[in-house]
């Protein structure tokens, strides 16, 4: 079997799997109930919670583009991304002009809102043309926008290194691809420095002790693996291996956003 036949079966597997994911972690109920829920948690728990349940409806949709095709109807997946719109202008009308203590110093915040807005809103619109190769760059970019708002205020959470961990794993598999295997382990060296640090990190609140040390193990044992094929150069095995370790970091990581 040639390589790029072996590229497209591996592919297949993965965009199972993913759909698979997607599935087990796709909010319930219709637009309106979920509206309701993000404006309840908010009152409660502040801007966190409102972006973590955006975000987890949110990473249910970016599933459902990296496995091209929506799981249920296309109107289905319109009225999510409709939802998430709804959600983030809510999210922003909040807090725009009393941003959380958090990021209050930083003069870039209404940028953020306006940024995930605008990328949210070409997201529906590549999904909507059916072009949901393209719909997963923007969703995946308001992920990245996430994190690094966060960064540059200093907060440093679980699920951003998590996010940091797989992007550069997958960055990895992308230079093997390319040809760049020096680039490609030193790639894996950067991984292997944000797995340090996530094992070291206390674990959110709410979350036991040996939870967390159970849920690092799985991601370390995924990531090993892909590791070995990354250092061998060893492209055919670095394929499932990535799947594996997208997979099982998936399952993983939507508990943490």
């Amino acid at each position: 079997m040639q390589l790029t036949s072996k590229i497209a079966s591996y592919a297949s597997i993965l965009l199972v799997a993913l759909t698979i994911i997607s599935t087990a972690n796709r909010a319930e109920g219709s637009s309106v109930q979920a509206s309701t829920l993000v404006t309840e948690k908010g009152a409660k728990y502040g801007f966190q919670a409102d972006l973590s349940t955006l975000r987890k409806q949110t990473i249910s949709v970016c599933n459902q583009f990296i496995a091209g095709k929506p799981s249920e109807s296309k109107e289905r997946l319109i009225a999510d991304i409709d939802a998430i719109i709804a959600h983030w202008n809510t999210i922003a009308e909040t807090y725009r002009n009393n941003p959380p203590a958090e990021y209050s110093k930083d003069p870039a915040w209404t940028e953020y809102l306006e940024t995930a807005l605008d990328n949210f809103q070409i997201m529906r619109a590549k999904a909507d043309a059916g072009n949901y190769d393209r719909a997963k760059e923007f969703c995946g970019a308001n992920c990245g926008l996430f994190v690094t708002m966060n960064h540059m205020n200093g907060i440093d959470k679980v699920s951003d290194r998590m996010f940091m961990l797989r992007k550069t794993m997958k960055d990895s598999v992308a230079m093997q691809l390319a040809g760049n295997s020096k680039g490609a382990v030193d790639a894996v060296k950067q991984a292997d420095a944000i797995l340090v640090k996530l094992a070291d990190a206390q674990p959110p609140t709410g979350v036991a002790a040996s939870k967390f040390d159970a849920d690092v193990s799985k991601i370390r044992e995924a990531f090993g693996v892909l590791r070995v094929a990354i250092d061998g150069q060893d492209t055919e095995a670095a394929l499932p291996a990535l799947m594996t370790f997208v997979k099982t970091f998936g399952e993983v990581y939507i508990q943490y956003v």
